[in-house]
């Protein structure tokens, strides 16, 4: 069955796999959010602002701890058992891929802007995600029109 528990594993499953070079600075969690038929998934920050500054500007004290943490929202429609798992798989990469980049995270933030130059695609390449890249394409460009909200 596909609840938050089933998301929360497979996003530390790639992690574990494709991400492990990627350092869990805060707290990340992953949940179901509305279905959409334009957004697949995204990753928001919450928490004190102050994590997410230019590093070096403002040192922190030894004693400070973070109450920080990111937030993956996956599209409900994935709760579909015909959807296949390498879809979910590269949506949950994908945002792995934003948090790495320092967008939503504390990481530092590596480009301008989130997608320029087809970055995202190019990370999940390296990372070894290419034939469910595929996967994920092909499925999308056939199947997603005829899924019902």
């Amino acid at each position: 069955m596909r609840d938050n528990k089933w998301l929360e594993d497979r996003l530390y499953e790639i992690w574990k796999k494709h991400f492990q070079d990627i350092e869990k600075i805060n707290r990340v969690y992953i949940r179901f959010g509305r279905a959409n038929r334009n957004q697949l998934g995204s990753i928001v920050a919450k928490g004190p602002k102050r994590l997410f500054r230019k590093p070096g500007r403002f040192p922190k004290p030894s004693w400070w701890l973070p109450e920080s943490f990111s937030i993956i929202t996956m599209n409900s429609l994935f709760k579909n058992p015909q959807i296949p798992n390498e879809v979910i798989d590269i949506t949950i990469a994908h945002e792995l891929v934003h948090y790495a980049h320092g967008f939503s995270s504390p990481h530092p933030q590596l480009y301008r802007y989130p997608h320029s130059g087809s970055i995202v695609t190019k990370e999940l390449i390296k990372r070894g995600l290419k034939d469910q890249l595929n996967v994920h394409k092909k499925w999308l460009k056939t199947n997603w029109k005829n899924l019902h909200c």
